[in-house]
């Protein structure tokens, strides 16, 4: 089932100021793309423990490397890849693909007005937690992931430059999807 953006964040300006504990998958769906479009609720409210932690412990070593060279710009220097690519989108859709037993996958979908053939779908990864529903992870397009790029964000460099390539664990993720046991999702 696909939402629009223009009636969630309607449904959630009005209903809360801030990001409620989102009951569905779908919900957190609508509620991450609120906070990518207009940058007001804190996406970080929607997150496990263990991927809140996991950005936590870059942001600090982020910060260190900051201090350490304030003029250069450090690896997360825009601050923490929440989608594939960092520009604004005009548009924001959910689906949710797949959900079991306290796990489910949400398509995620930006579109831009001036450019459609710019338009990309991450997938974020649930998990319920009681009654509510938190992002444990996301799958980028080529099939990078947001906990891939948080640890490989500060490896070092080959010799000419290039920046490593982040841990390609999408299909693992994918692979445990079916098989889950709450909290033990390989990284």
């Amino acid at each position: 089932m696909h939402r629009s953006l223009l009636v969630v964040a309607l449904a959630f300006a009005v209903a809360t100021p801030a990001l409620a504990a989102p009951s569905t998958p779908d919900a957190l769906g609508s509620a991450f793309c609120v906070a990518m479009m207009d940058g007001t609720a804190d996406p970080l409210d929607l997150l496990t423990p263990s991927l809140n932690q996991a950005i936590e412990v870059a942001m600090a070593r982020n910060a260190e490397l900051q201090a350490a060279a304030p003029d250069e710009k450090p690896p997360l220097g825009d601050g923490v890849p929440w989608s594939s690519w960092p520009d604004k989108p005009d548009t924001c859709e959910t689906e949710v693909t797949e959900a079991y037993d306290g796990a489910a996958m949400v398509n995620v979908t930006y579109g831009f007005a001036g450019a459609p053939e710019a338009t990309y779908t991450d997938t974020l990864i649930l998990l319920q937690q009681g009654e509510v529903w938190a992002l444990d992870n996301i799958v980028l397009t080529d099939n990078l992931t947001l906990r891939g790029l948080l640890e490989s964000a500060f490896e070092p460099r080959d010799p000419c430059g290039s920046p490593p390539q982040p841990k390609v664990v999408a299909l693992k993720l994918l692979r445990n999807f079916a098989s889950h046991a709450q909290g033990a999702w390989l990284t």
